[in-house]
């Protein structure tokens, strides 16, 4: 599904030329271009990760965040969306700290309400704890926010660096709340690199999309047929 899962096939043994990439591209009809319908008034400050809840995602990292910064960014609030075996102890998390009004959990959503409110929120964030299975992750939730046109902190990992340089996602260091935090301040008080992050991700979808990537697809089946 991406470069650097071929690369580590072809490092077992396998033959190249046996591949197809494919990458899991956002459908363009549903992740449109974000549109700036937002009121000028608002006075939140929104972060949104949506997609599965388990440890390895590191969320509970994203929450120590938001619990250093909640005095420091008025109208800081984290949204999680989605269902997974760590979200009862998350839950227990903010209880514990008394931040429920600034992180909320929610179970999976239809998809026109999902996609309205990752619209609506300021930043993406991808905390992922980085080890041997999530280093070849390249979540489809970054590539929506990159469709949507939303700013994204992601941990750093060989995988989504391929694709994607400093330039286009403000990365932290895999575990640590501390950089985490530094960055979503940061973000938070400098627009511009919001807007410089969203334009140069955005140029990732003019290389990878579907239009493109189905031409792949159907020669590999073109291929398989005429065998």
């Amino acid at each position: 599904v991406h470069k650097p899962h071929l690369d580590a096939l072809c490092h077992h043994g396998n033959p190249a030329e046996k591949f197809t990439l494919l990458l899991n591209l956002p459908d363009m009809k549903i992740f449109g271009n974000r549109v700036d319908d937002l009121p000028e008034t608002k006075t939140s400050f929104d972060l949104i990760y949506h997609g599965t809840v388990s440890r390895r995602h590191g969320l509970e990292i994203a929450i120590q965040a938001v619990l250093a910064l909640r005095e420091k960014i008025k109208g800081l609030r984290l949204s999680i969306i989605g269902e997974g075996d760590d979200i009862s102890r998350l839950t227990h998390m903010v209880e514990e700290l008394n931040i429920l009004d600034h992180v909320h959990i929610r179970k999976s959503v239809p998809l026109d309400e999902l996609v309205g409110q990752i619209k609506s929120a300021d930043v993406g964030v991808i905390p992922l704890l980085y080890d041997d299975f999530t280093k070849y992750m390249l979540p489809v939730k970054l590539l929506e926010y990159v469709a949507l046109e939303i700013p994204v902190i992601c941990t750093r990992t060989e995988t989504i660096e391929t694709y994607f340089d400093n330039s286009m996602i403000q990365y932290f260091s895999s575990g640590s709340a501390t950089e985490l935090a530094d960055d979503i301040l940061f973000l938070y008080q400098n627009p511009d690199r919001r807007r410089d992050l969203v334009a140069n991700a955005s140029k990732f979808n003019k290389v990878y999309n579907w239009e493109k990537q189905k031409q792949s697809y159907y020669q590999l089946i073109d291929a398989l047929l005429e065998k």
